[in-house]
């Protein structure tokens, strides 16, 4: 059985920050099951982020020119707010080789709608949202093939895997 209550069908306190919920049910005959005593904790706001493990296309030597390499996959970057607006920024150094632990010349950078690209070790702001309502924000849904998060090459990386690691930091903007 699956039910659904606003606080003010439990009658919660709006001065509280937690509450004690008691919780029984009785059938067509009036018979009661035990009660359950619940601790409540109600949030005032809320802030969450949700991500995954990223990764970039594959590069072809044969076919490679300076400039962005585009994601692989769905990235799957939420945001889930609550009463709360926010800014979203990342920050990530250069990749390394996987084999070795030895620095890379390849980079992420975030590249907005405007074709505008910041790196990601300066730190930039990836998104924003003022609403107050509790929703999910999918950040990477916004992204088209040529902006968002993108690898950076210069020139032609040798072959091989290569690992990073993006720093992400949610702050609340109200």
């Amino acid at each position: 059985m699956s039910f659904n209550l606003t606080g003010d069908q439990l009658k919660l306190p709006t001065t509280k920050d937690t509450s004690v919920v008691s919780v029984y049910f009785t059938d067509p005959y009036g018979r009661k099951t035990n009660t359950e005593s619940f601790n409540l904790k109600i949030l005032a706001k809320a802030l969450e982020l949700d991500f995954n493990n990223y990764r970039f296309k594959t590069i072809d030597p044969k076919s490679f020119k300076p400039g962005y390499i585009a994601r692989s996959g769905n990235w799957d970057l939420n945001v889930t707010s609550y009463k709360s607006g926010w800014i979203l920024s990342a920050q990530a150094g250069n990749l390394d080789y996987a084999s070795t632990d030895e620095q890379s010349g390849l980079s992420m950078a975030f590249v907005n709608k405007d074709d505008l690209a910041t790196p990601l070790s300066m730190n930039p702001m990836i998104a924003k949202d003022s609403s107050l309502a509790a929703h999910t924000v999918d950040i990477s849904d916004q992204w088209k093939s040529d902006n968002g998060i993108l690898l950076k090459a210069n020139t032609v990386p040798r072959a091989g895997d290569y690992k990073g690691q993006v720093h992400w930091n949610l702050t609340e903007s109200l």
